[in-house]
């Protein structure tokens, strides 16, 4: 069941130089039960689509359902305020009181967000249920002051839940943490969100956090979604350049595409390094410019020509070149490889014996060399 629908959302500021598109025509349905991810670069209308879903923005048109019923309609000129939509949110910042401790922090939007009066019974067993969900008990009396980057995320995330929210909306929420911690927060935050069975949208421009926590992820780009597909669809079938791109590291290679018509989406296509045996993510015409991306993990790099694997039934492109640049990663060897006028990044294994200088030869299929539009 589609717990949040967008439609046509558009969204324009006037600034001092003219109008700027912050969200251009949005349309996306979330069912209830998923994490879903707006993913994007700085300035790409993630944040803003998102402040539109919770009413801290008014979009300039469109419309924008909530558990069935309309929150913002351009066409009928109704607009639904913040504290009467069935949200919790997370901002970036955690926004907490410094004023206020734990306790008083928490239970803020059942004592002001709220047009049913609780009683303080209520409330109390209300804020230690979502303090417990975020393993926060007996910091109740905490002074905000004295909480660290952590503790207010964790704060921040039992105020958003304890109205029991059909819908909770992250903004960015471990951007703030360091690394370690915000890998124990995702893994935390995605079990926690999965065991209620709550909706989220999430906001990050953060690849690997997108990819690990999202049911289904949308990329964004200038103010418009480019892509909806789940993490895998993402990351191994990118519509365009744009996507291959921002989604992990990637190879790039201009060329210009001609189909087999024997092998349905498959075909060849002249790079600078030669013609590559290639899949199509898309419907190309012969002769049409396209780049190739090729991710550094799907590469495979050998010392001698005689190691080069044969894979029958695949078609497997193979081209040699010298090492430039290599760096130990800890868990991976990454290298760059000169060949011809291209310098073509491999992740492999941290074990295996190579220098910089080294001939090698580099083996790639045609599976993993996917030609994508502009």
């Amino acid at each position: 069941m589609i717990l949040l629908s967008l439609r046509l959302i558009n969204k324009t500021f006037i600034v001092e130089r003219g109008e700027v598109h912050a969200v251009c025509d949005v349309s996306l349905d979330i069912e209830e039960g998923e994490f879903f991810t707006l993913l994007g670069p700085s300035g790409c209308g993630k944040s803003t689509t998102l402040r539109c879903i919770a009413g801290l923005e008014t979009p300039t048109s469109g419309e924008i359902s909530l558990g069935g019923g309309l929150v913002y309609s351009s066409a009928r000129g109704s607009v639904v305020p913040v504290y009467q939509r069935d949200i919790g949110m997370v901002f970036q910042s955690y926004a907490i009181w410094p004023h206020m401790n734990v306790f008083e922090n928490v239970a803020y939007p059942l004592k002001y967000g709220s047009s049913n009066r609780m009683k303080k019974e209520e409330i109390r067993q209300r804020v230690s249920d979502s303090l417990s969900l975020v393993h926060l008990e007996g910091m109740e009396n905490r002074s905000a002051t004295l909480l660290s980057g952590g503790q207010q995320q964790r704060v921040a995330l039992a105020r958003a839940l304890v109205r029991n929210p059909k819908l909770l909306l992250l903004d960015e929420p471990l951007s703030n943490l360091d690394a370690k911690l915000r890998e124990e927060m995702r893994t935390e935050l995605c079990e926690l969100v999965h065991r209620l069975g709550i909706t989220a949208v999430y906001v990050t421009h953060d690849q690997l956090e997108a990819l690990v926590m999202s049911d289904r992820i949308a990329v964004m780009h200038e103010g418009r979604l480019v892509q909806i597909a789940n993490s895998h669809d993402i990351y191994n079938r990118p519509v365009n350049a744009f996507v291959a791109g921002f989604i992990g590291a990637t190879n790039f290679l201009d060329g210009r595409f001609k189909r087999d018509s024997n092998k349905g989406t498959c075909g060849v296509t002249e790079t600078p390094i030669g013609t590559l045996f290639c899949s199509a993510g898309a419907e190309f015409n012969d002769g049409q410019v396209v780049k190739i991306a090729l991710r550094p993990e799907t590469i495979q790099v050998e010392d001698s020509k005689d190691k080069v694997p044969s894979s029958p039934g695949k078609t497997m492109n193979v081209f040699e070149g010298d090492i430039e640049i290599l760096d130990f990663h800890g868990d991976s060897l990454v290298i760059r490889v000169r060949v011809g006028e291209e310098l073509i990044q491999v992740k492999t294994d941290p074990d295996q014996q190579l220098h910089v200088g080294q001939h090698v030869y580099l083996v790639v299929s045609q599976d993993h060399c996917q030609a994508v539009p502009f």
